[in-house]
């Protein structure tokens, strides 16, 4: 089959392979290529391994040019193989299912190593594009990455940045060079490929999340849950993520007189104190500014602050809703659109009986041209030195925000300045 393909295409095949294959290999490439990271374990394996490479080409080309040494030792295996043969047929007379399974095991090596000459000596007869010399660089100045102390000092230089330049100066070439040298034209195609295939899913991730941001927006136009404040209490149930809506924001932005929050998952490590010590509900209010100054000074949650070009004072108390609750809960799925990245938010309302949900897309598209990032960093949460490769993205946006969402959600419109 190789046979039947341009062997630049049969090339940019194994390369995509190799580009999908990477993240669950990668992690222990690295390791067993720089162990821990500690310099003496790196260029014991770095000096290993040219040490094998050059050992394996000089015993190649001594085999080639030697046909006596190869023949005998050939015959020298054969035997190592009959006598290895003669002990396991000895060992296993016991086992009936062993013979079976060894002749699998021996044919699917036979096939392997088939496969791999017929590889290498396919590989041997391409001319190969200087443009490769770019891919080389890159793969040359990642393992440098990978490093912590060369990488760390690399990555000051904005290292990981270098392979936007290297990688599409190498499929650029790609184009260009079969007209300036005697190479197959058909290395053109994998650099048109690389270019026109990325812009194909960068257009398809922007279309893709315009129709899934308009079809929730229609979506989310026919469940409101109108909330009154006169009659209702409306309680945000804390979770695990982030950029949840959260009762103080909520508080800020709408014209709200209290905000409830609470805590429903006993798995969440960072709850407030309030929450650790039993409390069901924390009430959050906003009040005028001299307000401040009346409360003690280690009472906990109270500060002023300006909303709208309005001076308050926030506060909050332990305390629970006294009028019908209106609960607030927050989820996210990952977002499964080609050519962008992202989540689903999802917002549900609960009041009594009612149970209706709302949904944002929280997600950004692939650039129009292709921004591979190739490198390491000091991984921020526990200080630990992380290898990754990805395609830069547009600005993350949610469309619309949550805190927007939950606005036209309950029905609600927005602070306004002296208000």
């Amino acid at each position: 089959m190789l046979a039947r393909l341009p062997k630049p295409a049969a090339i940019a095949a194994a390369l995509l392979v190799a580009w999908i294959a990477l993240p669950t290999v990668s992690a222990a490439l690295l390791g067993a290529l720089i162990g821990d990271g500690s310099e003496l374990g790196m260029l014991f394996r770095l000096g290993l391994l040219v040490a094998v490479i050059a050992g394996a080409r000089w015993l190649i080309r001594y085999l080639k040019d030697n046909p006596a040494s190869r023949e005998s030792l050939l015959t020298a295996g054969v035997a190592a193989t009959k006598a290895g043969v003669a002990a396991a047929k000895a060992g296993v007379a016991a086992a009936k299912a062993v013979p079976p399974l060894a002749r699998t095991i021996a044919n699917a090596t036979r096939q392997l190593f088939d496969a791999l000459e017929r590889c290498v000596t396919y590989l041997r007869g391409c001319r190969w594009p200087m443009a490769l010399l770019w891919f080389l660089l890159t793969l040359g100045i990642f393992i440098l990455q990978a490093i912590p102390a060369s990488g760390f000092f690399l990555m000051l230089l904005a290292a990981p940045l270098w392979s936007v330049v290297t990688i599409n100066l190498g499929f650029a070439q790609l184009i260009v060079e079969p007209a300036m040298r005697k190479i197959s034209p058909a290395w053109s195609l994998v650099g048109l490929c690389w270019f026109l295939g990325y812009a194909a899913v960068a257009v398809h991730g922007h279309i893709a999340l315009d129709r899934l941001a308009s079809e929730a927006a229609t979506e989310n136009s026919r469940r409101s849950l109108p909330f009154d404040q006169r009659t209702q209490s409306l309680v945000v149930v804390r979770g695990k993520f982030d950029d949840a809506p959260s009762a103080e924001r909520l508080l800020m932005i709408y014209p709200l007189s209290v905000v409830y929050e609470t805590y429903e998952d006993s798995g969440i490590r960072d709850k407030p104190a309030w929450a650790r010590n039993g409390a069901p509900f924390r009430a959050l209010r906003l009040g005028p500014p001299e307000l401040c100054d009346s409360i003690a000074d280690n009472a906990p949650d109270h500060f002023k602050t300006t909303v709208e070009g309005v001076r308050f004072c926030f506060y909050s108390a332990i305390e629970a809703p006294d009028l019908p609750v209106v609960r607030l809960r927050f989820a996210q799925e990952k977002l499964r659109i080609v050519g962008a990245e992202g989540t689903i938010d999802r917002i549900t309302l609960t009041s009594g009986g009612d149970k209706r949900q709302f949904a944002s897309v929280n997600a950004a598209s692939y650039q129009y041209l292709p921004l591979p990032m190739v490198g390491c960093f000091l991984h921020g949460g526990d200080a630990r030195w992380a290898c990754q490769y990805k395609f830069l993205k547009e600005s993350r946006q949610a469309r619309p925000g949550n805190d927007a969402l939950v606005g036209q959600s309950l029905g609600l419109e927005q602070r306004k300045g002296g208000s």
